[in-house]
This record gives structure tokens, C-alpha cells and sequence, in this order.
């Protein structure tokens, strides 16, 4: 902790460079592309997931991630699975622009170590 104080205070940062590709996600796994965040419903084909590291996505490799991500929908990857060729083109930019109109509100944005909570309620 001293020490990442002392990193910020000199800014001796180093950016992180993209993870190598990796073998196909497992079902349940989330894949991340910068801040955007989706989960694998469904074993991606070798088609698609070459389309999708292509585009930079990878598997989140993390154990108790805490970086803050925007979570597309569920139905995302399985949206991307069913289409081919230009209409997964397509889809896959309709799914980014969602992501970056929902980027400001905070309901979508989670960490990975802390899942969406119930509101509390208050006791009298």
C-alpha cells in the first residue's frame, strides 16, 4: 500500500499491455474489452471467438478483479454467437455503442470482486 502511494506520488505508472490470446472461454467465464464487460452463456465457436480477439476481447484471468466494468447484456454473447459475417459486424457495433451510452450510469458499471446488492433497508 506504501508502496503504490509512493508510484502515484512520482507517477511512476506502467500501462498494462493486452493479455496474449488466449484459449476459448469456458461458459460462465467473462471475456473484457477495456471498461466493457461480457459473460460467455454459451462455448463460443472458433469462428467467433477469433472474431472477438481479433477485436481485443479477452478472457479476465483475475481472480479478485476490482476494476469497475460496464456489463452488457446478457443476451450479448448469445446475439453474437447466432449472427455471421457482416450482421455480427453489425451486432457487435450496436453492442459497443449500448456500452458506451450506458457508460456514465452507475447501475451498469460493477466491480468484479462485488456483485450487484439488494438496497438495504432501514429499521425502526
Amino acid at each position: 500500500m506504501i508502496k503504490d502511494k509512493i508510484r502515484t506520488l512520482l507517477n511512476i505508472r506502467v500501462k498494462r499491455e493486452m493479455a496474449p490470446v488466449g484459449p476459448r472461454p469456458k461458459t460462465g467465464h467473462h471475456i473484457t474489452l477495456g471498461k466493457v464487460r461480457m459473460l460467455v452463456t454459451r462455448a463460443p465457436s472458433d469462428d467467433l471467438w477469433y472474431f472477438l480477439s481479433l477485436q481485443g476481447w479477452r478472457e479476465v484471468a483475475i481472480a479478485r478483479d476490482r476494476r469497475t466494468y460496464i456489463d452488457l447484456p446478457r443476451s450479448s454473447f448469445e446475439l453474437l454467437m447466432v449472427s455471421d459475417g457482416t450482421e455480427r459486424e453489425m451486432r457487435y457495433q450496436q453492442l459497443l455503442a449500448h456500452a458506451s451510452r450506458s457508460g456514465g450510469k452507475a447501475a451498469r458499471a460493477r466491480t468484479a470482486s462485488s456483485p450487484a446488492r439488494p438496497a438495504a433497508r432501514t429499521v425502526r
